[in-house]
């Protein structure tokens, strides 16, 4: 009786989920999301979806303020067209300044996406599939309290920020996803039970300098916590040197891919 209640729970919240069409070419309206009328940003569609809403991204470039630092606090899913054509570009954005629950945990712009959630409304999940990030100049995604993500067949190309998907929450999965030429500590994770799984990191790098010289460091995924696993990911031409927490003193160690600490 038990599981029947769950599927009936299961299939009523499917019926109650809607999709939300957002394109290059849309308007950012009341009804809009539907085929005949699709919506424009991304910042937008999020503010009118329900939870469990899918909201499709046709192919297009995806940029401004409204695409670029968006928060997210409602269980939703987001899809693109085609990993290789709907592209969020977020280089050089300007007033992506704001305060929010993201920015101010350790960064000093808003990510692209901060996944926020609350005690009011527990466990945020957000899927994320079929994107591609290319050269941001912000972190890309950032979980807080509360909340997950579920990311696949996601591509993040020459990011330059110190992190590109920083984990602050427990549970999320990170699979069959791509990161090359992004500037290092790809994928920090702070939370536990989290697993990277069958993602490919090429030519990661990241650029330090002390008084003395510059160095590179190319953590790839940096752990700072237990119960975290990554397994069968693929490192290729990623850069690295391992510095010092306390003086910054090298120790000339080049590759850097998973650094537990």
């Amino acid at each position: 009786m038990l599981l029947l209640g769950f599927v009936v729970a299961l299939l009523i919240a499917a019926c109650n989920s809607s999709q939300i069409i957002i394109s290059n070419g849309g308007q950012d309206t009341h009804g809009c999301g539907t085929s005949a009328l699709h919506c424009k940003t991304i910042s937008y569609s999020v503010q009118q979806a329900n939870s469990s809403d899918l909201l499709f991204l046709k192919n297009g470039n995806y940029s401004g303020t409204g695409n670029c630092a968006v928060t997210i606090s409602t269980p939703i899913q987001l899809y693109g067209e085609s990993v290789s054509n709907t592209i969020i570009h977020c280089e050089g954005v300007s007033g992506l300044n704001a305060q929010t629950a993201c920015s101010t945990m350790q960064s000093d712009t808003t990510p692209i996406f901060c996944i926020n959630g609350s005690l009011t409304f527990p466990t945020v999940v957000v899927t994320i599939n079929n994107l591609q990030f290319y050269r941001s100049t912000q972190i890309g995604i950032m979980t807080t309290k509360y909340t997950r993500i579920s990311m696949y067949n996601t591509r993040f190309v020459d990011a330059m920020q110190a992190s590109v998907v920083s984990l602050n929450s427990d549970f999320n999965t990170i699979q069959s996803s791509t990161f090359i030429g992004c500037e290092g500590d790809v994928i920090e994770v702070s939370g536990q039970y989290n697993t990277v799984t069958d993602c490919t990191f090429e030519n990661t790098y990241r650029t330090l300098s002390d008084q003395n010289a510059k160095r590179q460091l190319g953590l790839v995924v940096s752990i700072y916590n237990n119960h975290n696993v990554v397994e069968r990911c693929t490192f290729v031409r990623n850069t690295a040197t391992i510095i010092s927490d306390t003086n910054f003193l090298d120790a000339d160690v080049g590759g850097g891919a998973i650094f537990v600490k």
